[in-house]
């Protein structure tokens, strides 16, 4: 499962088979737990993007 607001990255994660949730149309957690019937899922990664700066010279 992919939790992102943006349509570029979710369609992304859909093309490499993973399970996306818009968390601009509502909670992910609300979402998560329907997708799954109630238990909920568990964690296995977690990033978030940064800025890449190139090396002073």
């Amino acid at each position: 499962m992919v939790a992102d607001r943006h349509p570029d990255r979710l369609a992304k994660a859909e093309e490499i088979g993973a399970i996306t949730i818009d968390d601009s149309k509502g909670s992910p957690v609300d979402q998560v737990m329907e997708l799954t019937d109630g238990p909920g899922a568990d964690p296995r990664a977690e990033s978030h993007p940064i800025s890449v700066r190139p090396a002073p010279e």
